[in-house]
């Protein structure tokens, strides 16, 4: 994010007594902002490319996690269901009653975390490459890594156009990423030790779109289908790139976003359940209705019956 922008407010935020560095891209229209979580070691200007190229009616809401970039550091490492509650803290801090969350790769596990604890706080979900922990997604190819270890290449790595524009890629995130031997760093991956939602993915009940790319050498398609197929309002789009797409060709997915986010409250399969639910109601207000017309009609006899009490001998 250009935080030199004149239009982009930077400021430092408490959230349960630790300091979040921010950043906030005001946004013209008058819908809820929207939360952008980062992947790992990565400081909240790699969103720059994105939020540029992001609808301007859209507010966008950065941060820097605990330890990294302008965030402080905190005494003991945290877990993604820390690190949500503080966002639900830094949100309310701002004033936000309500929020779209988009997460990509850790980011994504941290935002499935914030959906589940935060459901109404969290209107709309957006996950981008990621799944639904280290521990349960269908894993990657090893070799790219291993020769991102030993080639020093990080297109093999992140494929997609990181691996044909490497120029693009570090235009896009340079000054962006942290060092791998940093505190920082080493908390974000604790913070992930052990961390699945898959058991948990029909309790995610925000409308949810599923973003992963064909070409991901960290995040295989499988996983972006686990996801779709678990959420109970999910739809899944496959496009045709790498691990960091949104911050090397954010125009390719950012009309997607911006479309979801606009579309109607409902999905089909939630248009159906209040269709349902409508139903019963209907059906509901009939019995009483029924009911009440049996209760009128007894009505005149239990009338005529005190009446005839009234005039009896002996009442007065």
């Amino acid at each position: 994010m250009p935080v030199r922008d004149d239009s982009v407010r930077e400021q430092i935020v408490q959230a349960g007594g630790t300091p979040l560095r921010v950043a906030i891209r005001p946004g013209t229209g008058t819908g809820p902002p929207l939360l952008l979580c980062n992947g790992i070691g990565m400081r909240l200007e790699a969103w720059r490319p994105f939020v540029d190229a992001l609808d301007p009616a859209i507010e966008a809401i950065c941060f820097d996690a605990p330890g990294v970039g302008g965030s402080q550091l905190p005494n003991l490492p945290y877990r993604f269901t820390t690190l949500a509650l503080l966002l639900r803290e830094m949100l309310h801090n701002l004033g936000y009653q309500q929020a779209d969350v988009l997460g990509v790769s850790w980011g994504g596990g941290l935002a499935q975390q914030f959906a589940l604890l935060n459901p109404r706080l969290c209107r709309r979900l957006i996950l981008v490459a990621t799944a639904t922990g280290a521990w349960t997604m269908v894993p990657p190819n090893p070799l790219p890594p291993v020769k991102n270890l030993i080639l020093r290449r990080w297109g093999d790595l992140w494929g997609g156009s990181a691996k044909t524009d490497p120029d693009g890629l570090t235009s896009a995130l340079r000054k962006a990423r942290i060092s791998p031997l940093s505190m920082g760093f080493l908390y974000q991956n604790t913070a992930a030790l052990g961390f699945t939602t898959l058991p948990l993915l029909p309790l995610i009940r925000q409308r949810t779109l599923v973003l992963t790319g064909d070409d991901d050498p960290i995040i295989p398609v499988a996983n972006g289908r686990i996801l779709a197929a678990g959420i109970p309002h999910a739809t899944l789009h496959i496009y045709h790139g790498g691990h960091v797409e949104l911050a090397t060709r954010p125009s390719l997915l950012t009309p997607l976003i911006t479309s979801f986010l606009a579309g109607p409250r409902h999905d089909a399969r939630e248009q159906a359940a209040a269709a349902r639910e409508q139903a019963a109601a209907t059906e509901g207000a009939s019995a009483l209705c029924a009911d009440a017309g049996r209760t009128d009609q007894a009505q005149p006899e239990l009338v005529r019956a005190v009446t005839f009490r009234d005039q009896s001998p002996g009442c007065s």
